[in-house]
């Protein structure tokens, strides 16, 4: 699943898709399929994303019994931080972080 990114620069409905984010695999472990189901947290003037990854799907299908079935259903969960780059919102989930949630 791609998630497109959408923005209203005048607050007038006028929505405009302005980009993908997910879409591509990460280099970190677990992270090498696209990115699903995500969602933002927004601290201060940080936000996050979430997502999940289904590591074993790709190797599953010539996996046989248990562990096949164990590694096409397996999901991690992924975070990386979101920035603005020339108004549009962009994540590099290979990019190392520091991620402290606080209390609300």
């Amino acid at each position: 699943m791609k998630a497109p990114l959408f923005r209203d620069p005048v607050y007038d409905g006028a929505w405009e898709r302005v980009g993908i984010i997910l879409d591509q695999p990460g280099t970190r472990e677990d992270d090498g399929a696209i990115g699903l189901h995500a969602d933002v947290v927004v601290q201060g003037e940080q936000a996050f994303i979430f997502y999940f990854t289904h590591p074993g799907r790709n190797e599953a299908p010539s996996l046989e019994g248990m562990e096949g079935r164990y590694e096409s259903r397996r999901s991690s969960i992924q975070a990386a931080r979101l920035d603005v780059v020339d108004g549009v919102l962009v994540c590099d989930r290979n990019e190392p972080f520091e991620l402290e949630l606080l209390p609300e």
